[in-house]
């Protein structure tokens, strides 16, 4: 049995039984068969969670996506089971606040680490250092938030390290996308950095790095100090924190809208995003030193993230409806043909074909000079080779023959 069989099987077992559970639970009005019942639709919930990340094919193995994400989920449901049958030991304590922060915390680090889990399911391998930062950065910002939210604590407040260091670390990814390197191996594959983005992924970086030593010193002042971050004013690392996050964003915006197939006026919405972003650090930063301005600076504020939420928005939009079409890997026996004489479509076969209305004759017959599962150059091989070299995928050839007929016998 596969595990999205079981998994699937579980979750409709939970259903009948948070039925059944339901209907005794409202003639008993005991709090057991409450709990039950909360502890089945939590079952179901979570069954219902992981089962987009896991694959269809029986036999296949969890990568590090499903893991990753089943993982999560499945601890999710641990805790929260835990708080649903507790008697005073979790409510109130020290694991209901790790309960909490494993959802404040785990959420956002998740959406910056699974994109690049994504990529890593494919061949292309170009964007290999934006990816490591990203998963590795954000499930280092979620065990330490964690750590800090056990009994066991040090001091430090587990809120305040996710929102410094996750958004640092996102911005981080961004800004590496543009030292990633032509990838051979993919159709979509983005093409490679221009010198320009690769000295703005190094400035963004190294302004990702500053933030980021800036954020761990003001946590280690709070903890001297014992006042919180809210209850005083900590000018020298909010503003460094302010100007490198800024630098940093206007960074990752500029690289990652750089990997978008539109153009015209679309290409310019990385270069509006990034200065919006860094004259709103600007901005940020002359509010702090001068908290007596006036609304003016608020108002400028927000009109600075208008203009750069919605040219980040505006960029991505248009990213994501010029993203590349995935290509078709299997042979190809019928073309769709419009006659040049007398412009008549039809769909006609591989070979002779003749105008069904102007006697048009036609000889049909493809190759293919690149393979359509790795993206191997076949251009360079003899017509007499059927097969890529490369993945063993047979190729699209005028006469074909069979790569498993043409395999050696044992």
């Amino acid at each position: 049995m596969s595990i999205r069989a079981a998994l699937l099987k579980t979750m409709l077992v939970a259903i009948a039984l948070s039925a059944i559970i339901a209907i005794a639970a409202i003639f008993l009005q005991s709090s057991s068969s409450w709990r039950l019942l909360a502890t089945s639709v939590v079952v179901t919930f979570a069954s219902a969670t992981m089962l987009p990340a896991i694959s269809n094919e029986r036999g296949t193995r969890l990568d590090a996506l499903a893991w990753t994400w089943v993982s999560y989920v499945g601890v999710a449901a641990l805790l929260v089971i835990s708080l649903v049958w507790a008697d005073g030991f979790f409510i109130g304590g020290p694991f209901e606040e790790a309960t909490w922060n494993w959802f404040l915390t785990g959420i956002p680090a998740l959406g910056i680490a699974i994109p690049a889990l994504k990529r890593r399911r494919r061949a292309d391998r170009s964007l290999s250092l934006a990816e490591s930062i990203a998963i590795f950065g954000a499930s280092g910002v979620f065990a330490a938030s964690m750590l800090i939210a056990l009994p066991n604590r040090f001091g430090f407040d587990a809120f305040a390290v996710t929102i410094i260091f996750l958004p640092i670390v996102a911005c981080a990814a961004c800004a590496a996308i543009g030292l990633r390197t032509m990838a051979a191996r993919s159709f979509d594959a983005p093409p490679a950095a221009t010198r320009a983005e690769r000295i703005v992924a190094q400035l963004g970086l190294g302004s990702a790095s500053f933030a980021a030593i800036a954020g761990v010193l003001l946590l280690v002042e709070q903890h001297r100090s014992g006042l919180l971050i809210r209850q005083i004013s900590w000018e020298p690392y909010t503003l460094a924190i302010t100007l490198c996050g800024g630098v940093a964003s206007a960074a990752a915006s500029n690289n990652l809208l750089g990997l978008s197939r539109a153009s015209g006026i679309f290409r310019w919405l990385r270069h509006v995003a990034s200065a919006a972003l860094i004259a709103l650090s600007i901005v940020i930063s002359a509010a702090v030193l001068m908290p007596d301005s006036g609304r003016f600076l608020e108002q400028l504020v927000w009109s600075l993230v208008i203009v750069a939420g919605s040219s980040l928005l505006a960029g991505l939009v248009a990213m994501r409806v010029t993203r590349a079409k995935p290509i078709g890997v299997g042979a190809i026996d019928r073309v769709s043909w419009r006659c040049p004489r007398c412009e008549t479509t039809a769909t006609i076969p591989l070979g002779d074909h003749a105008c069904a209305r102007c006697g048009l004759a036609v000889v049909l017959s493809l190759r293919d000079d690149r393979c359509p599962s790795c993206a191997y150059d076949l251009r360079a091989l003899p017509a007499s080779t059927n097969c890529c070299p490369e993945c063993g995928r047979e190729r699209q050839m005028p006469a074909r023959t069979s790569c498993a007929a043409r395999a050696p016998m044992s």
